[in-house]
């Protein structure tokens, strides 16, 4: 596996590209194993979430941001992980992204999310 802090990776996978790897079925499993073998490539490239906020509504991919690099290494480095959230810094964001592609591309992981307003959600 490539961890993030040895990727130097942004985002390369455009909209044109990405149309060229849904008709070619060898590149889309080529993109599948190195997303599985470097999560930072699949994380700044076939990542996005909408947006909302007082201007309203937009899709906007996760940015290749090095604290967010640095923040998904250290997730990795630490079995057992606990960070202060902040809404400004897209923490929420990272986390969710880490595990879903843990829940993806890694067999036999129990996943287990708390918040305020939805007591738990389990992912198998």
């Amino acid at each position: 596996m490539i961890y993030p802090k040895d990727s130097d990776l942004k985002p390369v996978v455009t909209g044109k590209v990405f149309d060229l790897i849904a008709k070619d079925q060898s590149w889309q499993c080529d993109e599948i194993l190195r997303c599985i073998e470097e999560p930072w490539y699949w994380i700044v490239n076939y990542c996005w979430t909408i947006r909302r906020d007082e201007a309203g509504s937009y899709v906007e991919r996760v940015p290749a941001k090095e604290y967010l690099k640095m923040l998904c290494q250290d997730w990795y480095a630490n079995p057992f992980y606990a960070i202060s959230k902040s809404r400004q810094l897209m923490v929420t964001w990272i986390m969710i992204i880490l595990h879903l592609y843990s829940a993806m591309f890694q067999e036999n992981i129990h996943i287990c999310f708390q918040t305020k307003k939805r007591k738990t959600l389990t992912v198998r």
